[in-house]
């Protein structure tokens, strides 16, 4: 729930440009970005949204339409808490084209051609997540953790889920220093392709090209509850 929580948050601080676009708790509950400075490591520069290089304002951002699938991999205990690795499907997740008015396009291809960029070319990356119920930056009177199934109608929750539960580093494929090799995870790339719930060759389908309409969004699954339970 706190990583699914976390990410939902993220993903909305960062479309609309304004990191103040978060889940009640959100900034509470991580560190502030730490500046891209030296040999930094890849999960302190962007635990929030909107961190550098990111120089857009709220006016700059754009409608989205259709919907983002997030398929959970792996949760591993690590130190005093754990690490959640992530599959983030972009491949639904559209704008309007500005090249060709009236159309949409996926958010994971070029608006100059419709095809896939390089990386991600069938809309899938990874995003791993550290989290800890043991970090003093929680403070001494946290609130309480929330026990019962988060689920319902509604796209966000109405309070704070985070509990006692603090972020202490979250990133994608590359996670450890900057000159390292091995802070590249190539594998978690493959396992997330191979995991996500729908198959390749319907993603590449749906995301490559111009569309007249973007895909429905649905009902935000598995959502929250219509009220504070």
């Amino acid at each position: 729930m706190v990583a699914r929580a976390y990410l939902e948050s993220y993903t909305v601080g960062e479309n609309t440009f304004d990191a103040n676009d978060v889940y009640p708790g959100f900034n509470r509950a991580t560190p502030e970005n730490q500046p891209r400075e030296g040999d930094y490591e890849f999960q302190l520069v962007n635990v929030r949204p909107m961190g550098e290089p990111f120089t857009g304002t709220p006016e700059d951002a754009v409608p989205r339409f259709g919907y983002e699938a997030l398929h959970f991999l792996e949760l591993t205990a690590i130190g005093s808490g754990y690490r959640a690795i992530v599959c983030s499907g972009s491949y639904a997740e559209f704008v309007a084209s500005s090249s060709r008015p009236g159309k949409f396009h996926s958010a994971s291809v070029s608006d100059n051609d419709g095809q896939p960029y390089a990386r991600g070319s069938s809309g899938v990356s990874v995003v791993q997540i550290e989290l800890t119920q043991h970090d003093p930056r929680v403070g001494p009177n946290p609130p309480a953790t929330v026990n019962i199934p988060q689920r319902g109608p509604q796209p966000a929750p109405d309070e704070d889920v985070f509990g006692n539960w603090f972020i202490t580093g979250a990133g994608g494929v590359f996670w450890g220093p900057k000159n390292d090799p091995r802070s590249f995870r190539h594998d978690l790339e493959t396992r997330c392709e191979d995991a996500m719930p729908l198959p390749e060759a319907e993603r590449v389908a749906m995301m490559t090209g111009f569309k007249d309409q973007p895909p429905p969004h649905g009902e935000a699954f598995p959502g929250w509850p219509a009220k504070a339970e």
